[in-house]
Order: C-alpha cells, then structure tokens, then sequence
C-alpha cells in the first residue's frame, strides 16, 4: 500500500540538491508528486510530497538522513492526508501589490484567518519600482475559503488594510 510522505528540506543552496532528493525518491520507488522549491538568501529551501510503499518508508528516511553530508536538513512527516478537509469550500486567488513595508504579510493573514480561510499557497517577492526605484511588495495568494464566506465582508475587511497600507489588491473567486 501506498501512503504520502511530506518532508521539508533546507540547506545551502548548491548544485545538484534536487539529483540527490530525486534519486533517493526513485531508489525507493517512490513517485513525486508535488513540491515547492526556492533558493531565499543563498539557501535552497523546499517542501515536497511524494508517495511510497509503506515498507519503504523505513529505509527512504534512512537514505534522506545521509542527505546530511550534503548540508541538507529534512524533516519528514509519512502517513500525511493525502486530502485536507480544508480543500473543500471557495478557491479565492489573492493578488497584491504596493510599497514595501512591514506587517503587509501579517494584516493579510490575520484577515484570511479571521474569515476562517486557508492559504493553500503563498508567494510573494520585492523588486524595484519602474520609475521609482523603490521597493515594490507584490504577493500571490492561492485560498480556500469556507462556503459560507461572507465575500462583502472580506473585500471590506482588505479594502481597509489596503488604504491603510497604500496598496492594491484583487481577488478573482472560482466555484
């Protein structure tokens, strides 16, 4: 039987990370189905999803462990869900863009969180202004909301932080 296995992985970024993830991943015949990976400030950093055999989850961890040599530190979570009860309800996408300053990230979540709505995924960087110069904010949000969701509310709620912050928003919603 297969079961998903999450694992974060951080370390000094280098090449050939990913090679060394991947054919651990395939030596234990797992399948790699999902992942995340970056390099932020000179380290790689990356969260992935993979299934295997639930008698290779033994030595799968083992052979990750030796990753170390390479400076890489994973963290493992096996017998994950593979389906969040979460993933049902609203899919919002959340775009932002403004001056870079701090808490733009905080008033955002506590906002989404106080609308009980989950971030799937979250992206975000700062480059320089066209004209400017300055330090440009701009975030991708991917968000499952309740069903229930209270949308007049929630465009209030950042139409709010968005004056505040002196920054604009969108939200584009699917069913």
């Amino acid at each position: 039987m297969k079961i998903p296995v999450v694992m974060t992985l951080i370390g000094q970024d280098q090449p050939g990370l990913v090679e060394a993830i991947a054919a651990v991943v395939d030596q234990h015949q797992g399948n790699w189905e999902e992942s995340r990976m970056a390099r932020l400030a000179g380290q790689f950093a990356g969260i992935l999803k993979i299934e295997i055999e639930t008698d290779q989850v033994a030595p799968f961890k083992a052979a990750l462990e030796a990753l170390t040599t390479k400076g890489l530190a994973v963290q493992i979570v096996d017998r994950a869900s593979s389906h969040s009860q979460l993933e049902t309800g609203r899919r919002i996408t959340l775009e932002l863009v403004g001056n870079d300053q701090e808490g733009i990230v905080h008033r955002i979540a506590s906002t989404l969180a106080t609308h009980e709505i989950n971030v799937e995924s979250f992206e975000s960087s700062c480059e320089s202004a066209p004209w400017s110069g300055e330090a440009l904010f701009k975030a991708t949000a991917e968000l499952t909301a309740p069903s229930t969701l209270n949308t007049e509310a929630l465009q209030s709620d950042l139409e709010k932080i968005a004056a505040e912050l002196m920054v604009d928003f969108s939200l584009n919603q699917s069913l």
